[in-house]
């Protein structure tokens, strides 16, 4: 029988994943990096990218911003600041969005717009 991996996605939200997974795929600051059972024990930044959950039958797929990522002894747990899951993405709301944050038709400042263009790049490049 295979090992799981006991992994948890949580956000300032709630809870987005708690469950059972053959793997787990994080966008790492240097690259994306998959964990699988008996991985060594890492703390490591997540950066804006894709985080996928591997299960048996299903597999679940976020978008997210930023966060950690803490692996022990087959335990998981991503704290994420922003997450969402791919299927909820609306890609013309998302083309919009990018449109009004390259125009400068926000009131963000200058650092926040340009976090805000990468996430939703992320999120639109998800979607395609």
């Amino acid at each position: 029988m295979k090992s799981l991996l006991d992994v948890s996605i949580v956000s300032p939200e709630g809870t987005l994943f708690e469950g059972m997974a053959i793997n787990v795929v994080l966008p790492g600051k240097k690259s994306p990096f998959a964990v699988f059972e008996s991985h060594a024990g890492i703390v490591s930044e997540l950066v804006p990218g894709v985080l996928t959950v591997w299960q048996e039958q299903k597999t679940n797929k976020y978008v997210i911003e930023s966060g950690f990522v803490e692996v022990k002894e087959n335990r998981v747990i991503a704290l994420v600041d922003y997450a969402i899951e791919i299927a909820d993405i609306d890609a013309e709301d998302e083309q919009e969005l990018l449109t009004n944050l390259i125009e400068g038709k926000t009131d963000l400042s200058t650092e926040d717009r340009l976090k805000k263009i990468e996430l939703t790049r992320v999120k639109l490049r998800s979607v395609a």
